[in-house]
């Protein structure tokens, strides 16, 4: 072999080669990507689940009409309409610090409760993103079948 020339076979192995490592990069990349977005709607589908649970789950801790720790349940599965209206209210003056509470420091929620009344209309309307949406079914203590939806984002 001559010094200074190249031999064909290695410029077609290193242009294979580099065409593979490029592949297989792109397929990587557009694999990943699917995963992160998919494990972001399970956060959020978590964090929902979690809300939820916490709320129609647990008679909560309230001084007067400040939830300390929210809760709505008499006894399962009887929710108390009072806290219920005591939450709306509280919402509507101090969404932040009830989105502290439930633990979204850095996500959003929409809570609506509805039987033949609406009880709660909590957080802004969701945007066009990326959204669980959570339905939970619960009893009245003034035997109302109250439904609850919780979006969070």
């Amino acid at each position: 072999m001559v010094k200074g020339q190249l031999v064909f076979e290695f410029v077609i192995s290193v242009i294979l080669f580099f065409g593979i490592v490029l592949y297989i990069m792109n397929m990587l990349n557009t694999g990943v990507y699917g995963f992160v977005y998919k494990s972001w709607d399970n956060v959020l589908e978590s964090k929902g689940i979690e809300i939820t649970e916490v709320l129609l789950k647990q008679p909560g801790l309230w001084n007067d009409t400040v939830p300390l720790s929210p809760g709505f349940v008499v006894d399962w599965p009887v929710v108390n309409i009072t806290k219920m209206v005591y939450f709306n209210t509280y919402c509507s003056t101090n969404y932040n610090d009830l989105k502290d509470l439930l633990g979204l420091q850095r996500k959003n929620f929409r809570l609506e409760a509805e039987g033949n009344v609406t009880y709660i209309v909590c957080g802004p309307v969701p945007p066009n993103t990326t959204v669980s949406y959570i339905r939970r079914i619960a009893l009245g203590d003034n035997n109302d079948v109250i439904s609850f939806r919780l979006w969070v984002w």
